[in-house]
């Protein structure tokens, strides 16, 4: 399982405000401003939608598109309420045959009071803009870039933010309009390629990046990754404290605690949960808003071998155990078990289907098994899929007898990441190590239909792949461990499946058991090289190395990022 934090709601709703009102050139925050309060006047928003060259559609072949302009034809145009309790339509209308919209919303309604998003709608294409004021709103790829950029920066950095100060709002807000004022647009054939293009040009601007990270850490909580390491003799917690800016160094506490030395770990955002694998076959729990101190230590049974955890409350999680054929269920911090999922159907001749990694979708736990006999994949790799209201299992294949779990293309599953964006499980299949006609590569399935497909083939990624982390739809990340045994980390594209550049972003000395994404956009790989082990930081835009290894002492293996607040 790949842990991510919430949306920090209040924090990006003031972020887009700065940002989306610079791109629709408004006024400062207050400049212009028309509020309406309880009993007063309803509020009427006006402003434009804009794409390059005006079009609602794919540019016109040979039509100059380099500035955006007011799009031609009417467009659908809604106002949505965005706040604690959710997302409210206010009102909804069209632009005119110029591209201009007026949208008189319910009385009552005060800029000041809700994060008001207003959407176009180009078929299958949205794009949306917070309004900053009653008028001179744009909506524009620009806008949706920014909105993209900001969901995407703080979708890990956890929650309990209230808000940043005037002054870094204008900051932000100058660094983004001056990163979009001269776009061109000539090489963008669609309005999803123009947003691409505007969120580009801005994440490669350092000014962007910079005040982003400011922001959040002014609020004062403080970002953590949490490591296990190990020397395979012995293992310890070690925590990393993250600031956005590694390149001028990292402060590490290497030794939190002493862990099993075989341990994986993951966090429901404020609780780590090391799970000691075989041997000790336990879960430790610690709470990170006090200091990481221990504050359970249970049994997940003798040889049960623990490899994952979701936590679906404080009183109730899944554990998958690698060393039997049931998934067990607890309370997550008291270890107390509630029951279990038989998953024995699935095995194959060993009596252990060999589950692993897993992921809470919608009201559903998918879990892969890896089906190994001797260590040898025996067969191609399953999920099973868990409905987390009944805790019974999912048919995956209604036109078989019996209850049928999901079956990959590839063999071995080892890593799962979900990305809601694409709304994909991606998962990473080793097949063989010793045998290359047996399927590897990356495989997507689909949580709603429970269709997969092979998004990249072993073949293609040059060898075996390990670990995976998505950052975006068009961006991510997966450890290959080649014919030569180096382990290569090589950025691809999850929407094509293709790889991104000529040669990997990180070439590692020893072995690289995980990569992760932290709050502020860095890919922070475990490096394991005997004499220059630590976390290597990778700019996700750039895919430049900016800093690392940064020293965890013992080698570092899994990571879990947790958002400590600042009351």
């Amino acid at each position: 399982m790949k842990t991510k934090g919430n949306i920090i709601k209040s924090l990006a709703a003031v972020l887009c405000l700065a940002v989306l009102a610079a791109l629709s050139g408004c006024g400062g925050v207050g400049s212009g401003d028309s509020a309406a309060g309880a009993g007063s006047a309803a509020l009427t928003v006006s402003g434009s939608v804009q794409t390059p060259g005006g079009t609602s559609t794919f540019r016109a072949a040979g039509r100059s598109a380099a500035q955006l302009a007011n799009v031609t034809t009417a467009v659908p145009v809604s106002v949505y309420a965005a706040n604690a309790a959710g997302q409210t339509l206010l009102a909804s209308g069209s632009t005119d045959a110029s591209g201009n919209f007026s949208i008189t919303l319910p009385a009552g309604v005060n800029l000041t009071d809700y994060s008001i998003v207003v959407t176009a709608s180009f078929g299958s294409n949205t794009l949306r803009a917070l309004i900053p004021s009653s008028s001179g709103v744009v909506v524009s790829p620009a806008s949706e870039a920014a909105m993209q950029i900001i969901e995407e920066r703080l979708e890990l950095a956890g929650a309990n933010l209230e808000t940043i100060s005037r002054d870094e709002a204008l900051t932000i807000w100058t660094q983004v309009s001056t990163a979009t004022a001269n776009i061109d647009y000539s090489g963008a054939a669609s309005v999803s390629q123009a947003v691409t293009l505007a969120k580009n040009t801005a994440l490669a601007d350092s000014g962007v990046t910079d005040a982003i990270a400011t922001a959040i850490n002014s609020a004062a909580p403080a970002y953590y990754a949490v490591y296990t390491t190990t020397d395979y003799t012995s293992g310890r917690l070690a925590v990393v404290s993250l600031d956005g800016s590694p390149g001028l160094g990292v402060t590490v506490n290497p030794s939190v605690t002493d862990i099993h030395s075989d341990a994986l770990i993951e966090t429901d955002g404020r609780y780590v949960f090391v799970l000691n694998r075989l041997g000790s076959d336990s879960i430790l729990v610690l709470d990170s808003r006090s200091n990481f101190s221990v504050v359970a230590n249970y049994s997940t049974g003798s040889g049960s071998n623990p490899y994952d955890i979701e936590v679906l409350s404080s009183s109730k999680a899944y554990v998958s155990r690698y060393g039997t054929a049931s998934v067990l269920i607890v309370n997550p911090l008291t270890g107390e078990q509630l029951g279990t999922i038989d998953l024995s159907a699935y095995a194959d001749s060993d009596g252990n289907p060999e589950m692993a990694e897993m992921v809470a979708v919608n009201g559903k736990i998918f879990v892969i098994m890896q089906r190994l006999v001797s260590f040898n994949p025996s067969a191609p790799g399953l999920v099973a899929v868990i409905d987390t209201a009944t805790d019974s299992l999912v048919d995956a294949d209604a036109s078989a007898a019996g209850t049928q779990a999901v079956t990959l293309n590839c063999y071995n599953p080892q890593y799962m990441d979900y990305l809601a964006a694409t709304g994909k499980i991606y998962i990473s299949c080793s097949g063989s190590y010793y045998d290359s006609t047996v399927p590897g590569g990356i495989d997507a399935l689909d949580p709603a239909t429970l269709a997969v497909s092979n998004l990249i083939s072993k073949a293609a990624l040059g060898g075996a792949p390990g670990d995976l982390a998505v950052a975006s739809s068009t961006n991510g990340y997966v450890v290959v461990s080649g014919s030569d045994w180096v382990n290569r980390v090589w950025a691809f594209n999850p929407a094509t499946g293709a790889l991104t550049g000529a040669a990997p972003v990180y070439t590692a000395g020893g072995y690289v058991p995980e990569v992760g994404l932290d709050p502020f956009g860095y890919l922070l790989i475990s490096e394991t090289a005997y004499g220059g082990s630590g976390v290597v930081f990778v700019n996700t835009t750039t895919n430049a190395v900016t800093a690392g290894p940064a020293s965890t002492g013992l080698p570092p293996q899994a990571v879990a990022f947790v958002t400590v607040p600042a009351n």
